[in-house]
């Protein structure tokens, strides 16, 4: 079972560094501080979620070194192709919400292995706050 649940986490914890990445930059992007301020309080909540995948995945002895993924590198780029030609805030907020999405809909995606523990099931919900 901590096989399949790492197989289930890690790939969350390299989303995660991806919308670390993404929110950061989307902060700095957005021109009005609610904004801006709303989704650098996003950008922390995802880090302090990284790091909690990150103990669980210590927890059952992998060793993941996540670096984020292909497709999050492309939305850093599209946001920032975006909001060269448009209106930055919107532009932030819109790949802000892509990227909750694209988690919430992973960690759903994930739950229906039904070779994951109960803990990690438990755990994978309360993940999908955005």
């Amino acid at each position: 079972m901590p096989h399949t649940d790492a197989r289930a986490l890690a790939p969350i914890a390299s989303i995660l560094v991806d919308q670390v990445r993404l929110y950061g930059r989307a902060a700095e992007l957005a021109e009005d501080y609610t904004s801006s301020s709303t989704i650098a309080s996003l950008r922390n909540d995802r880090q302090a979620l990284l790091s909690e995948v990150e103990r669980k995945l210590d927890a059952m002895g992998i060793d993941e070194d996540a670096h984020g993924t292909l497709l999050g590198a492309s939305h850093k780029a599209f946001l920032d192709a975006r909001s060269a030609i448009g209106d930055d805030t919107k532009a932030a907020i819109d790949e802000v919400e892509r990227g909750e999405e694209y988690l919430r809909d992973e960690i759903e995606k994930r739950l229906e292995d039904v070779g994951i523990g109960a803990e990690t099931r438990t755990f994978s919900p309360v993940s999908c706050r955005a």
